[in-house]
C-alpha cells in the first residue's frame, strides 16, 4: 500500500503521540510505501518557522528527512482539480491544502494518513486512514 503521510500525522510523531508512533511503526514493519507531498512538506516546515525556535525547524527537518517527498505535478494538479469540482458540485468543500493533497493522492492511488478524516473523507476514490486514538480513548 501507498500512503501519503498529513500533516497532523507529521506532527504526532514529533509530539511523541504513542498510538501514532505504534502505527508507523507497524506499517514500516509491513513494508508499506509512506510519502509525504511537498505540500505537506511546506506546511510542516512553515510551522516550524512560524514559530520561531530553531529547534523545532532543525526536528522538522529531521523528520522530513526520512520520507520521499514528492513533488507536485500536472497530473497532480489535474487530480486536484477534479476533487474541488467534485466536492464544489455537492457543496462539499475542504481547505485548499487539503483539496490539493487529496487530488495528489487520487492522482497517483495513495491513500492519506491523518486525523482529518472529516475533511479527506468527502473525497470520493481517496482511501482515508486514521492512526490517531479515538476520542473515547484518549
Amino acid at each position: 500500500m501507498k500512503l501519503s503521510l498529513d500533516t497532523n500525522v507529521l506532527i504526532e510523531l514529533l509530539d511523541g503521540n504513542e498510538t501514532v508512533r505504534r502505527s508507523y511503526e507497524a506499517t514500516l514493519d509491513e513494508g508499506h510505501e509512506m510519502f509525504i507531498s511537498v505540500i505537506v512538506a511546506h506546511e510542516l516546515r512553515f510551522g516550524a518557522r512560524f514559530s520561531g525556535r530553531e529547534i523545532e525547524m532543525r526536528t522538522a527537518e529531521a523528520l522530513l528527512e526520512r520520507f520521499s517527498i514528492e513533488p507536485f505535478t500536472e497530473l497532480d494538479a489535474e487530480g486536484a482539480t477534479h476533487v474541488r469540482v467534485g466536492l464544489e458540485r455537492i457543496g462539499r468543500r475542504i481547505g485548499a491544502m487539503d483539496m490539493l493533497i487529496a487530488g495528489q493522492a487520487v492522482n497517483r492511488g495513495w491513500s492519506v494518513v491523518t486525523a482529518n478524516v472529516h475533511e479527506f473523507g468527502r473525497v470520493v476514490g481517496l482511501g482515508v486512514i486514521d492512526w490517531t486514538p479515538a476520542a473515547d480513548t484518549i
